[in-house]
């Protein structure tokens, strides 16, 4: 715990010496009950239980009508740090041609096996955007021909499963919950604030389904 307690100061002081430190930014590693996972410039990275990965990522991202993701300003990070919990708070700005957008983060692990990302933005100005919201990447490796129980936005359950063979399609839409087993554990994802779907991005060579908001059937 103290090593951790060091580094998180160690990035306070960078940050105040440097200013926005996403350049020089170290890897953090994290413990939220028995799962185990990587802290990266706001994002969460390889969480596991024991040896499962259950999410490969968890991130925040601003798209603009062209679907060019804009790289986040990361500032003002607060690190509360525990043995088996946590708790991360940053400033974040996304600045590109029209593009405005600046908020509030908030990271929490805690010891009952739970993660808890949320955060408050705010438009600086009009712009037209295709995304903004969180990602969740799933690996293909321990989530592919699993069964998965979706909630819908009117609670009514649909039982699917992660596809095996590539698919062109959304294999999950309108997503209000979602909860699926990796070596007999449960996983339960709640969303709340937008709705959400997932995509396979096996399709874009990256071996992980997406699950993302908004979803690609409202405009921009």
């Amino acid at each position: 715990m103290n090593s951790l307690l060091e580094y998180a100061s160690s990035l306070s002081r960078e940050t105040k010496w440097y200013g926005d430190h996403n350049e020089t930014s170290r890897n953090l590693f994290l413990k939220a009950g028995r799962l185990s996972m990587i802290y990266e410039n706001g994002n969460l990275r390889y969480i596991s239980f024991g040896n499962h990965e259950v999410i490969r990522m968890i991130y925040s991202a601003v798209r603009d009508i062209e679907w060019l993701t804009v790289k986040p300003i990361i500032s003002l990070e607060e690190f509360d740090l525990h043995p088996d919990s946590f708790r991360i708070i940053y400033r974040c700005q996304c600045i590109s041609g029209d593009i405005n957008f600046s908020a509030h983060f908030t990271v929490e692990g805690n010891p009952d096996n739970s993660l808890i990302l949320s955060f408050e933005g705010e438009a600086m100005k009009t712009f037209e955007k295709n995304r903004i919201g969180f990602c969740v990447l799933h690996p293909v490796e321990t989530c592919a021909g699993e069964s998965c129980i979706i909630r819908h936005s009117n609670d009514d359950l649909e039982t699917s499963e992660f596809p095996q063979i590539i698919s062109p399609y959304q294999p999950f839409s309108d997503i209000k919950s979602m909860k699926w087993k990796i070596a007999d554990h449960n996983c339960i994802l709640d969303f709340y604030g937008d709705v959400f779907e997932t995509e396979d991005q096996q399709n874009w060579t990256d071996a992980s389904y997406k699950t993302y908001s908004t979803p690609l059937n409202r405009p921009f």
